[in-house]
């Protein structure tokens, strides 16, 4: 950079780390040379964009005995010695927050917060030993809580795709109520439409995802299994109680026995998923 020389690297892999905070704003061209063991040389160009104007997140879970939300929509962790201290840096508004099975953190924003790819994420995944932060799905806008469920409102299946309930930009100024399945930014699939409303819904390991719900036309309420996408069509989903306007339904958890239970409320009996 500037025909400056910043390092010297003899021994495979070889790596470089750089501090961009300590140089201005704006492009930057790197030069790699390498070297072969007679002097010779090849050499190639890296252009590097530096903007430290944006926020750059950062995490900081050490010694936190808890997190949480305090009355300010702030996330704030707490120590052992009741010394509290905030997580992000940046310090935005905070909706919900909800660890996943790997360890990583999910937090939905109040706002949008811009990512390193430029696009703007209400839901960011962090990696609290890394400090990395990823965006989930740039169309949307919030994300539905569902507060009655004894449920979790983001789910994962063994692939390590992302479920959750998303008030999600369709286009055209067309807005809409979807379960969502996230693979990727190129990958995600709407499972239910804005006419079903879901009290209760819960992912299995598979894929499989069992769904306590009412269709708002008719207000019949149903119990439904949706197998992953593998199936065919005719397979894809099945109703595990016919639709009734009767049912009413309390729970619903998986049990360390790999199956699903869920009740039925007023009656004295479960319902068994196997």
């Amino acid at each position: 950079m500037d025909e400056t020389l910043l390092t010297t690297d003899t021994e495979s892999p070889y790596e470089y780390s750089w501090d961009t905070t300590t140089v201005a704003d704006g492009e930057k061209e790197l030069k790699v040379v390498a070297y072969d063991t007679i002097g010779q040389h090849t050499w190639a160009s890296i252009t590097v964009i530096v903007d430290n104007a944006n926020n750059v997140f950062s995490i900081d879970l050490s010694e936190a005995a808890a997190i949480y939300i305090n009355t300010e929509n702030k996330l704030r962790k707490i120590d052992f010695d009741g010394n509290i201290d905030l997580v992000i840096n940046t310090d935005p508004y905070v909706e919900q927050f909800q660890f996943g099975p790997l360890g990583n953190l999910y937090i939905a924003f109040r706002h949008p917060q811009e990512s390193r790819d430029r696009k703007s994420y209400i839901l960011m995944k962090a990696n609290p030993e890394t400090n990395e932060f990823k965006g989930i799905d740039s169309s949307l806008t919030n994300l539905v809580w569902v507060e009655h469920s004894t449920t979790k409102n983001i789910q994962f299946d063994d692939q390590g795709n992302i479920y959750y309930f998303a008030h999600a930009d369709l286009g055209n100024d067309v807005w809409e109520r979807v379960l969502r399945k996230y693979i990727d930014e190129d990958n995600i699939e709407d499972i239910i439409n804005r006419d079903m409303e879901i009290f209760h819904w819960l992912v299995r390991g598979d894929g499989t995802i069992v769904i306590a719900g009412r269709t708002r036309a008719n207000n019949e309420e149903w119990l439904r299994k949706i197998n992953p996408i593998e199936t065919s069509p005719d397979e894809r989903v099945v109703n595990i109680t016919e639709p009734d306007w009767w049912w009413e339904w309390g729970w619903m958890a998986e049990f360390p026995d790999n199956r699903v239970y869920v009740t039925l409320s007023g009656l004295p009996y479960h319902t068994l998923l196997l």
